[in-house]
């Protein structure tokens, strides 16, 4: 996982869509369907993704009940890898859908369809 990318996606998803984020993210984890077996808790920094687009994860995580209290609220939130791919491709679909197929986050997505 890019982790630079990663941030540079949420921070465009929070300057695109503003307040609309957490839901959108919410969206995204309602959309998620876990596979058997483990998945790696990752951390997801404050420094990483930004403030808004922080707080807008914090808030989606809480409100479907995946918010893990013991590990968060110190910059940091723990969320399971496969989550954590989900939501990035989520957001990416989204931000193709409003401001179009020009970028590198449209572009990452072709190509992770495509198996490249």
């Amino acid at each position: 996982m890019d982790i630079d990318f990663e941030g540079r996606l949420w921070q465009k998803a929070s300057q695109v869509f503003g307040v609309r984020l957490q839901s959108l993210v919410e969206e995204g984890i309602d959309s998620f369907k876990r596979q058997p077996g483990l998945d790696d808790p990752t951390r997801v920094y404050t420094s990483q993704i930004g403030l808004k687009a922080f707080e807008a994860l914090r808030g989606a995580l809480d409100a479907r009940g995946l918010l893990e209290r013991y590990w968060g609220g110190h910059g940091f939130l723990v969320i399971r890898s496969h989550l954590r791919l989900q939501l990035q491709r989520h957001l990416q679909q989204q931000l193709m859908l409003t401001v179009g197929t020009a970028d590198e986050f449209s572009e990452n997505h072709l190509s992770r369809d495509l198996g490249l």
